[in-house]
């Protein structure tokens, strides 16, 4: 192995990213000439196999890892990586600074230790360490990230929400290809991964939890799903046609709990007990250890027809019908062909299994008995229910059949155009509407049986046309055959 400290590289693209003079800081060769290189970027730390990123840590905090060119499979996205700053409920505990790495590489592998500060915790500090170890198997690196948080208990716990109660939670990663959005959002033509993720019970059996596209704005933040695992134990994140990771809980200070959000697809990882009250000498240290593993597409296929699928569908969060071009609200959404649903703002939207324009039943109803602001369902344009290339910039027909009886407001369909996903999800959250343009039909109030509402529009480009059906003031209305079609 050789080490090189003071080699300067011209600039160069990587990915999308253009970076600045690079400093070789180690470089080794495995087995089938396999050549693996340590760079240095503007404070940013790449790993490159045979020439191409395996391991970026942006600013030397921000992380996302694959096991190998061969293999696209990144764990952290390229605008969503990991944050190793334990930081991620804790915003007044925000950040890493004055980091300083370490790069190795040895017969087996390589590692990078990075060491910081916490900038509003005095005598707080983190050290991360980032272990590859090559895999002969598939030519590839599976790895282990320790992440540990000590010193001043004093100081952590004054800026600390979650250390007064003993949490923390040292990090969470999203999952790239996972999500839809992640696809729509982050420009990511590679396709879908993954059949969602398996773990253990607490009795040992291996329970499915499938992809669930929730929006992250559903009822008061129910829109993840939980569970416990112990030191020693692992969830798999499986995909039957291309393999999938292996993450193993090798070490936890406290009692470690992921939480699956579903909108963009990322796992908070989370520790009870993992932060003391008091300490004999002022002082604490915590630590979080993860493995990560390849795992072949067999394996996956056979877990998968091992695992029981878990009773998602009975979860009161869960049950949305299909957002879809034609809304006849007669379907559930999930399943294996992993639809999107409408969501809705508050517990005054009920999808109605009962009452509906036709025969068939089904429709979106809002019943409010309170005066002041309104409800709302939403259906948000994630490639669903067309592509983009099937729908932008082209005029559109909205239409619906609404049914009122004794609404006090204005009951209306329409869409919202923005272009940020926060905002989109801004309505939901605040209550307030972002700067955005908003297209309502006509208006209904009063008592009407079912009269269609339609309005026409120009799709936007990529990111932000919502449908919606609201109620302002009281009363009940009702939605059914909600219809989105592109005109000639």
């Amino acid at each position: 192995m050789t080490r090189l400290t003071t080699l300067t590289v011209f600039l160069c693209t990587l990915n999308g990213f253009t970076r600045a003079a690079e400093t070789l800081l180690e470089t080794g060769t495995f087995p089938g000439d396999v050549n693996v290189e340590i760079v240095d970027a503007d404070g940013s730390t790449w790993v490159r196999m045979v020439g191409e990123p395996i391991v970026e840590v942006r600013e030397n905090r921000f992380l996302r890892l694959r096991s190998s060119p061969a293999n696209d499979h990144w764990l952290g996205t390229s605008n969503n990586p990991m944050d190793l700053g334990w930081d991620y409920h804790d915003k007044k505990a925000k950040g890493l600074r004055n980091t300083h790495r370490e790069a190795t590489v040895s017969a087996t592998g390589f590692s990078l230790t990075l060491l910081g500060d916490k900038p509003q915790a005095p005598g707080v500090y983190q050290r991360n360490v980032l272990e590859a170890v090559w895999n002969p198997d598939y030519s590839g690196f599976d790895y282990t990230l320790t992440s540990t948080l000590h010193g001043s208990l004093k100081s952590w716990r004054s800026v600390s929400g979650w250390a007064q109660q003993g949490r923390a939670q040292p990090l969470d990663f999203h999952i790239e290809r996972m999500s839809r959005l992640d696809r729509v959002f982050n420009d990511n033509p590679n396709g879908n991964l993954y059949h969602g993720l398996i773990y253990p019970s607490a009795t040992g059996e291996s329970l499915w939890l499938p992809k669930l596209g929730v929006p992250r704005t559903m009822l008061k933040g129910d829109y993840f799903y939980d569970f416990h695992l112990a030191a020693g134990q692992s969830f798999l994140l499986p995909d039957p046609d291309e393999g999938g990771w292996s993450v193993r809980i090798e070490k936890a200070t406290g009692k470690p709990r992921i939480e699956v959000c579903w909108s963009w697809y990322d796992l908070h990882h989370v520790m009870t007990g993992a932060i003391p009250l008091q300490s004999e000498n002022g002082q604490f240290e915590s630590t979080y250890q993860l493995r990560f593993a390849r795992v072949s597409a067999d394996v996956c296929r056979e877990r998968l027809a091992a695992a029981t699928e878990l009773p998602w569908r009975e979860h009161p969060t869960y049950q949305l019908p299909v957002f879809e071009p034609i809304n006849r609200f007669d379907r559930q959404f999930g399943g294996t062909d992993w639809t999107d649903p409408w969501f809705r703002s508050s517990e005054e939207c009920i999808w109605d299994r009962e009452v509906g324009y036709d025969t068939h039943g089904g429709s979106l109803r809002i019943s409010r008995t309170t005066s002041g602001g309104g409800a709302a369902w939403y259906g948000v344009f994630v490639g669903r229910p067309h592509r983009f290339e099937d729908i932008a910039g082209k005029r559109c027909r909205v239409s619906a059949r609404v049914k009122t009886r004794d609404c006090t407001g204005a009951v209306t369909i329409g869409v919202g155009q923005t272009f940020t996903w926060s905002t989109i999800y801004g309505v939901n959250i605040s209550g307030v509407k972002p700067t955005s343009t908003w297209i309502h039909s006509e208006r209904l109030s009063g008592n009407n049986d079912w009269t269609e509402l339609s309005f026409e529009y120009i799709a936007k480009e990529k990111g932000a046309d919502t449908w919606f059906f609201d109620l302002k003031g009281t009363g009940t209305a009702w939605c059914d055959n909600f219809t989105i079609s592109v005109l000639p």
